[in-house]
């Protein structure tokens, strides 16, 4: 088997009369072109003054609870980390590693690069192994790694699909190999990526089983005989689940599953999967690789590989059945539609019966729309971060260990958005700058390791109590009524507010950010 390193383009492209297409065939035989892109497609997450990603400010103020180990009294007054067996520990593991060498805030910045990278290498890697090359649909399906779940901050997820991605280029690669030891070295591999995110796992293990189901479906005397071949090639993947019945947290206490057969809901993210800050660009983004989807259809000269594509339409039906909340995991669903795209991009090859010009004209294009879109990423994650940055200034005026109550004042609009509302956890740079209460950080039975125990500041101890709106709407008594009621035992509030902020009855503003204030008790 060739490895990922020698990758080319499809041989009819390689004598092509277009300088553009010769171009692109040498620049994808460089020995180093993985890790050039995997740098480059990771440059909006290395340079962003402040990581623009919405839930990531919460997971800082979590790695810094869990460093601290207990060594504040403060924090240790109101949190509790616990390490247990969970299938959602891939960044904290990374963090706890690196973490006391270079800090949380950069550890957090290193998550989120690996996590570009791992993905960027693992679609060109896994398109390679596939097809014996890289297609212009794999790098088109590069800009679905900044889509929607990964601008939302779940950075396990992310961080495990790459994982993934290159778990069956490892599959692939050892298809020859002697049956007991691929079965134990893919037993390790599923319990690394069940750790690090059940979705990583479950995508690792649709793919796996559909190539193998598909490839003894060719080949087995009856279906009986290919489904049961499946299973005891597959059954390796399940060692996880073992061990986490053996190991895992006593009580076997799961956040909540609800959400069920949301149309509505799920149409609306999957045309906003690539949201951002400009929703005609994004919308016109979607169109444009479903363009590319239709076009592989009709066109001559492609070819698919039918087990990618089976992968890619169970987890894309998972998608459409799986409720929005999933054992206290929100976007259950919603986080399927990427990873569906991706591989619906991914299970398409290129023949030889391809005329030159059109290879040529398809890596082109396809390079191009993933650069437009790159720059864009780009351009957002200094906007964002910029404006991130000026509101985290104002912990310059919080005074160390002190209770903040952070609310976020947002307009009575209870319409379905979509929406990346980046002060929504920001308040956790506090933990992690100023060992600082806020009552951003969430708890999640069987699926978080912090526990949170304050009761002088409840009900604001912990998310999502920081949601108000600028007035009273529906069953919400807005954020003035909601600022009167903070207990006595916060002596901070910190409001982002949706328009011009406002006077708080018994605060003191101290501090003004972009959109935000901070306030301390008047009295």
């Amino acid at each position: 088997m060739t490895t990922i390193t020698d990758i080319e383009i499809p041989d009819g492209a390689r004598s092509s009369v277009s300088p553009v297409s010769r171009s692109i065939a040498i620049a994808f035989k460089g020995r180093w072109i993985i890790l050039v892109i995997s740098l480059i497609w990771a440059l909006p997450m290395l340079l962003a003054p402040v990581l623009p990603l919405v839930d990531v400010g919460g997971h800082i103020g979590r790695y810094a609870i869990q460093l601290d180990a207990g060594r504040t009294p403060e924090l240790a007054q109101w949190y509790t980390f616990e390490w247990h067996l969970l299938p959602n520990l891939g960044a904290d593991l990374l963090v706890q590693a690196v973490g006391p060498i270079v800090g949380v805030e950069v550890a957090a910045r290193l998550a989120v690069i690996l996590a570009v990278a791992l993905q960027t290498s693992g679609i060109l890697a896994l398109s390679r192994s596939i097809h014996g090359r890289v297609t212009p649909w794999a790098i088109a399906a590069l800009p679905l790694i900044y889509s929607f779940p990964f601008n939302f901050g779940f950075l396990n997820y992310a961080l495990s699909l790459g994982l993934a991605y290159w778990a069956m280029v490892a599959w692939l690669h050892f298809e020859e190999a002697h049956w007991a030891r691929r079965w134990a070295l893919f037993a390790a591999v599923a319990t690394i990526l069940w750790v690090s995110h059940l979705v990583g796992w479950a995508t690792f293990c649709l793919l796996a089983g559909s190539r193998e189901l598909i490839h003894r479906s060719r080949s087995a005397k009856s279906a009986i005989a290919a489904v049961a071949g499946t299973a005891a090639a597959v059954s390796c993947l399940l060692v996880p689940l073992a061990v986490g019945a053996l190991f895992g947290p006593p009580g076997g206490e799961t956040g909540p599953t609800q959400g069920w057969f949301q149309m509505v809901w799920k149409m609306f993210h999957l045309f906003g999967i690539l949201a951002e800050r400009w929703a005609w660009f994004d919308t016109f983004s979607l169109v444009f690789i479903l363009g590319l989807l239709v076009a592989a259809r009709i066109m001559k000269g492609t070819r698919p590989d039918h087990a990618t594509g089976l992968a890619a339409a169970l987890i894309a039906a998972f998608a459409w059945l799986l409720p929005s909340q999933a054992l206290g995991s929100h976007y259950a669903d919603i986080r399927l539609f990427p990873i569906a795209l991706t591989l619906s991009l991914l299970c398409i090859g290129v023949t030889d019966a391809m005329q030159r010009r059109t290879v040529g004209g398809l890596f082109l294009l396809a390079s191009l729309f993933a650069g437009i879109r790159l720059t864009a990423t780009f351009a957002a994650g200094q906007i964002s971060g910029r404006e991130m940055e000026r509101e985290l200034a104002v912990l310059d005026s919080l005074p160390e260990h002190t209770q903040m109550v952070v609310l976020r004042a947002r307009e009575c609009d209870l319409r379905i958005k979509i929406r990346l509302d980046r002060s929504t956890h920001l308040a956790g740079y506090a933990i992690a700058r100023r060992g600082a209460f806020s009552n951003d950080q969430w708890q999640v039975a069987g699926a978080q390791l912090l526990q949170i125990h304050n009761p002088a500041i409840a009900p604001f101890d912990q998310d999502p109590s920081q949601f108000t709106f600028n007035r009273p709407c529906e069953k919400d008594i807005g954020v003035f009524s909601m600022a009167r009621n903070v207990p006595a035992a916060a002596s901070h509030l910190w409001v982002s507010w949706d328009g011009p902020p406002q006077p708080l009855d018994g605060w003191q503003p101290i501090r003004s950010g972009n959109t935000s204030v901070l306030y301390a008790r008047s009295n």
